[in-house]
């Protein structure tokens, strides 16, 4: 009897969890679809009544989606490898967030400061590095001072991070619907949150193959919608 009502409750928790999983994708898609639909239907009231809209008509944009889901797959697999090398502590836990903010407020200024003409280049190291960690899990390399293994796997985890920051503030700069573009990028960081659990079933490092592909089709989505990857604009 304790086993059986013990296997009623993991089924109900599952069936809980997915089901709140459902509902939190549901609600997200259908607020960026009613934002995204109302400033369609503005934008052509503008045309019609004669006048000139302020800038395109707003557009869904896969690119932006890919980015949101990959980056926050990214940021999960960096937060639990950071785990691994200090621990699961609070503290940990904050610097390896903090390390997160600094990696995505670094790109941020870079890209503010100097234009990225290819950013198909930014892509490859991006996927390289992505693959990097694949294969050089954490762990994997000893090195004789805890500082110094600490600053390689440091560099290791974080700096995919810093390559995906300077993909979606590149795109995000040449935007001309910054609002649709971050709607659609939000909606794809929730389903990349929710892609997290995956982990359970394939583990963590499998969340750095998501990755890739999320990271890929966001420059095949770029060059679909007519944006040059090798050259600037």
């Amino acid at each position: 009897m304790i086993g059986r009502s013990s296997t009623c409750r993991r089924r109900r928790c599952r069936v809980t969890t997915l089901a709140a999983l459902g509902v939190v994708l549901a609600v997200s898609a259908l607020a960026v679809w009613a934002v995204l639909r109302g400033q369609t239907r503005s934008w052509g009231l503008t045309r019609s009544a004669g006048q000139t809209p302020t800038g395109p008509a707003p557009r869904w944009s896969w690119h932006f989606f890919f980015l949101g889901a990959g980056f926050m797959l990214l940021e999960t697999k960096s937060i639990v490898q950071f785990a691994l090398l200090w621990g699961s502590t609070w503290s940990s836990a904050s610097l390896a967030i903090a390390s997160v903010l600094v990696m995505a407020l670094a790109s941020a200024l870079v890209v503010s400061r100097v234009e990225i003409r290819r950013r198909g280049l930014v892509g490859a190291a991006l996927l390289s590095l992505v693959a990097l960690n694949y294969f050089v899990p954490v762990g994997r390399v000893t090195l004789d001072s805890r500082a110094a293994e600490s600053l390689f796997y440091g560099l290791l985890v974080f700096s995919p991070v810093f390559c995906a920051g300077l993909l979606f503030s590149s795109s995000f700069k040449e935007s001309s619907s910054t609002a649709s573009d971050f709607g659609a990028n939000l909606l794809g960081a929730i389903v990349g949150g929710v892609g997290e659990y995956l982990s359970l079933l394939a583990g963590y490092r499998f969340l750095l193959v998501l990755v890739a592909i999320c990271y890929v089709l966001a420059i095949l989505t770029v060059e679909r919608t007519g944006a040059r990857i090798t050259e600037g604009t």
